[in-house]
C-alpha cells in the first residue's frame, strides 16, 4: 500500500506501519475542520468521498469548505462532497 492510501475507512498508513484515525466528522468553516483534531486530513477528494457522509445531514451553505492535503477545498452537497470553489 502506498504511504497515504486509505488502508480501510477507519485508518490512513502513515508510514513505516503506523495508522492514524480517519475522520468521523467534519465540520464547516473558511475553512471548517475535521473530527478529531488528531486525525489524519484526507489527501484528496478521492479520499474524502471514500468516507462517505462522515456525520453530514445537510447541505452546506455557500462558501463553507474543508481544505484537504493536497490543498484543494471540498464542500457537502447534501448528497456527496464535492470540489468548493
Amino acid at each position: 500500500m502506498v504511504d497515504g492510501a486509505f488502508k480501510s475507512k477507519e485508518t490512513f498508513k502513515e508510514g513505516a506501519g503506523f495508522y492514524a484515525a480517519a475522520p468521523t466528522g467534519a465540520t464547516q468553516g473558511t475553512p471548517g475542520s475535521f473530527t478529531p483534531g488528531s486525525g489524519k486530513v484526507p489527501n484528496s477528494l478521492t479520499e474524502l468521498r471514500a468516507l462517505g457522509a462522515i456525520g453530514q445531514t445537510g447541505a452546506w451553505t455557500g462558501g463553507n469548505y474543508v481544505l484537504l492535503g493536497d490543498g484543494s477545498r471540498a464542500r457537502w452537497d447534501g448528497d456527496s462532497w464535492e470540489v468548493a470553489p
